[in-house]
């Protein structure tokens, strides 16, 4: 079961799935647009998902492709500690707005609570991704 609220002053819906494991092996969660994906047994406060709803404003404001473009850019020339989209996401684990935001979620104010179903993560929407590009030609 999927789990999907409405932010906190109007901040987009967001989807919650636990996942049995996530790329890289030491994250605990990850974010795909305007889904966190959370590794199983990873407890959610609200510091970590005011950090992941970081995460998800940068997609919304950056687009799937730019988003990701900066953060492959940024970790190949920055690393992970110095790379910009994670010190803003860090920053906001402790800003107002977000940990609002997270707590509206924890909270259950719009019906949310974690999912348990695994999800496709990333490995996944590979066979996806091959079946779109082998209909093109």
């Amino acid at each position: 079961m999927d789990s999907s609220a409405e932010g906190a002053a109007g901040w987009p819906a967001v989807r919650l799935r636990r996942v049995p494991w996530l790329m890289p092996r030491w994250a605990q969660a990850q974010v795909w647009g305007r889904t966190i994906l959370l590794r199983r047994g990873v407890p959610l406060t609200e510091a970590l998902l005011g950090h992941e709803l970081a995460h998800v404003d940068q997609w919304r404001r950056y687009g799937a492709a730019r988003f990701l473009w900066r953060y492959v850019a940024g970790l190949v020339r920055r690393g992970y500690w110095r790379h910009p989209l994670e010190v803003e996401a860090r920053a906001a684990a402790h800003d107002p707005r977000y940990r609002r935001w997270a707590r509206a979620v924890l909270q259950g104010q719009e019906g949310a609570s974690p999912s348990t179903s695994p999800g496709p993560g990333l490995l996944g929407l590979i066979p996806l991704l091959a079946k779109k590009v082998g209909k093109k030609g």
